[in-house]
């Protein structure tokens, strides 16, 4: 069992490089194809004067920072070019990936809770909950050879939990070690 197709939110930053890296580790680890994703609000009309200048501005913004991102996918990928595809949406991050989302197996983000000065419009929070597909949140200090080490498992007997566990299992074949609990309620 492995993952087909692996979607990566892509951002500028140091830590969102190490989850590129990571990203493209696995997609190379599963034979799957990688896809990147970035996101970028586009500008909203209204009746400010000077506005139209402002909004050229934020349009040349967005273009600089897409294409910064492309580059960087581009970089992260460069073994695997013809397994690997850039997308960008002029939308919330949150809907693209919930867009996006459906069409993978497995949907990588980073770790939202840590400090760091990305420029993300994404956090775990909204990936977890707008995501069709599983979601690997990756904290900011994981570099490319990703293995999972321990594994614990929350084991109830449920349609949710099996769903979980399915997802889990091309991760828990090449974790170090699984545990699973499992609580008897009467």
């Amino acid at each position: 069992m492995a993952y087909k197709s692996i979607l990566v939110h892509v951002e500028t930053g140091a830590p969102a490089e190490r989850r590129l890296a990571l990203a493209a580790g696995l997609a190379e680890r599963f034979a799957a194809r990688l896809i990147g994703l970035t996101a970028v609000l586009p500008p909203t009309w209204s009746g400010v004067a000077g506005l139209p200048q402002l909004v050229a501005d934020i349009e040349k913004s967005n273009e600089d920072y897409i294409a910064a991102c492309r580059a960087r996918f581009q970089t992260a990928t460069a073994t695997r070019p013809e397994d690997s595809e850039f997308r960008y949406h002029l939308n919330a991050a949150r809907r693209a990936l919930a867009e996006e989302s459906a069409f993978a197996d497995l949907v990588i983000v980073g770790d939202s809770s840590n400090d760091s000065p990305v420029e993300s419009l994404l956090s775990a929070d909204d990936a977890l909950f707008a995501a069709s597909s599983p979601v690997l949140v990756v904290p900011h200090d994981y570099g490319r050879d990703f293995v999972p080490g321990t594994v614990f498992g929350a084991w109830k007997n449920t349609r949710e939990a099996a769903r979980a566990e399915r997802d889990a299992l091309p991760l828990l074949h090449i974790a170090r070690k699984i545990v699973v609990g499992a609580v008897a309620v009467r």
